[in-house]
């Protein structure tokens, strides 16, 4: 994965019957099917999140992601590897992913 330009403040929701509040991260690096998070919230693997976030011009909320692995860093954060599990919002990522790199050139 490409590291994006700048972390992306992001939203984490968990599942309800996992009893926890709703967390802040960030997004280090960022495709259209999957993500690197870094949180203070534990974030464990197979675990299924919500995520929101907005790329410029574009807002996305309640993306649906699998953390596929997950560990603590030296400062006791944690950083995951997600895949987003809709074919709907990896295309509708991509959309914007690609139109922001068309800007950019």
């Amino acid at each position: 994965m490409k590291r994006t330009v700048r972390r992306i403040p992001a939203r984490i929701g968990f599942a309800e019957s996992a009893g926890r509040w709703e967390a802040w991260g960030w997004l280090e690096e960022l495709t259209a099917s999957a993500a690197r998070l870094s949180a203070q919230a534990e974030l464990r693997r197979d675990e299924t999140l919500s995520l929101t976030f907005e790329l410029p011009g574009e807002p996305f909320a309640g993306l649906a992601a699998r953390v596929a692995w997950s560990q603590r860093d030296a400062d006791g954060y944690w950083e995951a590897e997600l895949r987003f599990t809709s074919e709907l919002d990896r295309r509708r990522l991509a959309a914007a992913l690609l139109d922001l790199l068309s800007r950019a050139f």
